[in-house]
């Protein structure tokens, strides 16, 4: 399963000059992401949690030409069984079980996991967390398939605008603290003479 909130503190660490802050403004912001009151930090982190279920269920759609294509033999065996014979869709469950499995907020955490449930596949005779790995890694008898990880990295490219997301969401509650970091002190105090 992958942890969206931590997903968006690990790119600010990994990209604190990119976003133009230094090693310790980077760490007062991630502090002060961690005390942004946790109704604006679930609203925006349950919206990339569906985001990221969405762009993981795109990329099985797209059924990306780079993926090995499916063994002759199986791909009859599963026409003559009434399944699709598009790859990762068999019976659809297994794609439409991605999604959010585990939100909690306490009153200073915000923690949202996205993946599958932990539950059996009904016609696959295992569950669909270990489905999902056989899919994604392939095994000695099926060749991988990656959509999570090509997902992921989709998805993370877009992390700029969840920073943002997040700073417009809380900056009428925040707007003092958030400029104290992001603007240097003696910035606001440069008069031209």
């Amino acid at each position: 399963m992958v942890h969206v909130s931590q997903a968006v503190k690990n790119n600010i660490r990994f990209n604190i000059k990119k976003y133009g802050l230094d090693r310790k403004d980077a760490a007062k912001f991630l502090d002060l992401i961690d005390k942004i009151p946790t109704d604006v930090m679930f609203g925006i982190m349950t919206e990339e949690a569906k985001r990221l279920a969405q762009t993981v269920v795109r990329e099985i759609q797209s059924q990306p030409v780079w993926w090995a294509p499916l063994n002759e033999d199986y791909k009859r065996w599963k026409i003559s069984q009434g399944l699709s014979e598009e790859m990762l869709k068999a019976t659809e469950e297994y794609i439409q079980s991605i999604g959010v499995q585990e939100a909690k907020r306490t009153r200073n955490y915000v923690s949202i996991y996205v993946g599958v449930p932990n539950r059996k596949h009904k016609t696959a005779n295992m569950s669909l967390n270990k489905l999902g790995g056989m899919l994604e890694h392939g095994t000695s008898k099926m060749p991988p398939r990656p959509h999570w990880a090509p997902a992921i990295r989709r998805w993370e490219f877009t992390m700029p605008s969840v920073l943002a997301r997040i700073m417009n969401r809380t900056k009428m509650r925040l707007s003092d603290k958030i400029k104290a970091i992001l603007i240097p002190p003696n910035a606001a105090k440069t008069v031209k003479k």
